[in-house]
């Protein structure tokens, strides 16, 4: 086996570690006594290393241990979601040390859960629609083709992109719920009125293991998913409403 990073073997209890080789980026092979890898994480590029030595490496003035270098990879990466579970667990555990409650309240828990992932999923494809926007934007000339987003108040609760008298608003209605709604404005003789040309629900669900997971319809669907398809159908009538 030929390793271009530095690479620590480690044995399934973390007890057997060994440097094998040197480089600027670390690499950490999850190996069970004689058998070949299984996993193998990449830390992030922007760890450099400086020096490495039997006990570490050096990062800076500080000698970062591989099991400290493998809890901060964790840490770094585990979601929102599973920090937010276990910190309610941990609220409601010393309420119960209180007497103020007297078990887990897991309905609570995924309440708490969905309310933040509802929050952290609605920013994803605020993201992602701005990217797309100005990735669109690059490739048009004329200004009536541009679209334009705009995100509602400070929060990430609500934005819309814009074109021509169309509106495509992106709301995260209540906890587990994001709405999505286009609508036009039409000028006429009682006024201006708003008309919906079509909408959609995007919904979250538990599945195993208490893994959150968003759903249209009956399928499990990603941010970059739904900005995508949206954006055409919100281009397509927007397009079609310059001759409104």
């Amino acid at each position: 086996m030929k390793f271009s990073s530095p690479v620590w073997l480690v044995s399934q209890n973390y007890s057997n570690l060994q440097i094998l080789n040197q480089g600027l980026s670390l690499t950490v092979v999850c190996m069970p006594t004689c058998r070949k890898p299984k996993t193998v994480i990449k830390l992030p590029r922007k760890i450099k290393v400086k020096n490495t030595t039997d006990h570490g490496l050096m990062m800076g003035e500080f000698l970062i241990s591989p099991l400290q270098l493998i809890r901060w990879y964790l840490f770094m990466f585990t979601s929102d979601k599973t920090v937010k579970w276990i910190e309610n667990l941990a609220e409601q555990e010393c309420l119960i040390q209180l007497g103020e409650r007297s078990s887990l309240d897991l309905c609570t828990t995924k309440d708490e859960v969905l309310s933040s992932e509802t929050i952290s999923f609605v920013r994803s494809l605020f993201y992602h629609f701005e990217y797309l926007t100005r990735l669109f934007n690059t490739r048009v000339e004329l200004a009536i083709l541009k679209i334009k987003i705009e995100k509602h108040g400070e929060n990430y609760n609500s934005f819309s992109v814009c074109r021509n008298q169309v509106r495509l608003v992106v709301t995260g209605s209540k906890s587990g719920a994001v709405h999505l709604q286009c609508l036009r404005e039409d000028n006429g003789a009682m006024g201006t009125m708003n008309s919906v040309l079509f909408s959609g629900l995007i919904e979250a669900r538990f599945e195993t293991f208490h893994e959150v997971k968003w759903h249209f319809l009956d399928s499990v669907i990603l941010p970059e998913q739904v900005a995508r398809h949206y954006l055409t159908e919100f281009l397509q009538i927007s397009r079609s409403s310059q001759t409104h």
